[in-house]
């Protein structure tokens, strides 16, 4: 008889252990105001303050809106529009700027090309889909209709739409519980036309509207984990997460720009590191916000206060790159 043991066998697993609790939650929905917003313009959202008791569920809140696209019949949205959307993101806690991203878009963007294939392909919601997905959604002219089970799929979908509001402080320190902090506030700057739309014809008068803007996150009722919230809240709890801030953006001529001297000198009493993306210059109606683009650098040097720190040769940045 043979028997089969696991690779990853853990001699100390509880299988019986808790490792956290289960409590019904219920799904809301806040109308905002303003309802809608158009390309270019600024939409602020606060966190609701709830009721006693009443705390959110983390990495459930989300921005539920109508995304409709007019002016050509072949129009079709790049793909994870939800993230595309969205150019500047700014958050507050409390009268603390705790994020203050310039081309949120592209960071967020390159972050969701390394989630799984599952993940991937759970965020349709998001628009994370095939190109005849994306055509079926804006009813475009070129659309394919054989694929019954796609067509169904888009009809519930439809022009439903969502932005994620998943900032470590929501999402990465427990439930969250609003009533006993002080305001938390999302201001969102949307992106012009040819950040979201792939179009052919530049002759037409195009746009998209955005209406029917709608807060949306999951609740718990539950005076026991309010109260537990509140007191570890006011014995002094830590909120961790990083500000990304764009530093600069340049165009790279090749074979020209063969060496690149940047010197980032930013008012900050730390930094974790340094993130370069590389995309490829596009003309208006074909961006793909997913191509990025991985240049044959090779070597890095990098000095701090003046003083040389070290020289990365090709190999290892190579190994890097394949690992992020």
């Amino acid at each position: 008889m043979s028997l089969t043991i696991s690779e990853v066998l853990n001699p100390n697993r509880l299988p019986r252990k808790a490792y956290g609790l289960k409590y019904e939650a219920t799904l809301n929905r806040i109308t905002l105001n303003p309802s809608s917003v158009n390309p270019g313009e600024t939409l602020y959202v606060n966190i609701p303050k709830l009721a006693e008791g009443i705390i959110i569920v983390p990495g459930s809140v989300e921005l539920l809106f109508n995304l409709n696209v007019a002016g050509h019949a072949n129009n079709i949205l790049v793909n994870n529009v939800g993230r595309n959307l969205v150019t500047i993101l700014k958050v507050k806690f409390g009268g603390e700027i705790l994020q203050d991203t310039q081309r949120y878009d592209l960071l967020e963007t390159f972050n969701d090309l390394f989630l799984s294939k599952e993940d991937r392909e759970d965020r349709l919601n998001q628009d994370i889909s095939s190109v005849n997905m994306r055509k079926l959604r804006t009813n475009a002219g070129d659309k394919v209709t054989s694929d019954t089970g796609e067509v169904a799929l888009a009809s519930v979908h439809n022009t439903k739409y969502r932005v994620p509001l998943d900032h470590p402080v929501l999402n990465d320190h427990g439930v969250f519980y609003p009533k006993a902090l002080p305001n938390h506030l999302f201001k969102l700057t949307f992106a012009s036309l040819e950040y979201i739309v792939i179009y052919a014809d530049v002759t037409k008068t195009l746009n998209y509207t955005i209406t029917n803007l709608e807060l949306e996150y999951q609740c718990i009722a539950s005076d026991r984990l309010a109260e537990q919230a509140k007191v570890s809240y006011q014995t002094g709890k830590g909120f961790f997460y990083e500000n990304i801030l764009l530093h600069k953006i340049f165009t790279i001529s090749t074979p020209n720009d063969s060496f690149i001297n940047e010197n980032i000198n930013l008012p900050r009493r730390s930094m974790t590191g340094i993130l370069c993306l590389f995309t490829e210059s596009n003309t208006a109606g074909t961006r793909d916000p997913e191509k990025f683009v991985s240049p044959d650098i090779k070597s890095i040097s990098i000095n701090v206060d003046g003083i040389p720190n070290r020289l990365f040769p090709k190999a290892w940045f190579h190994l890097m790159h394949r690992k992020r």
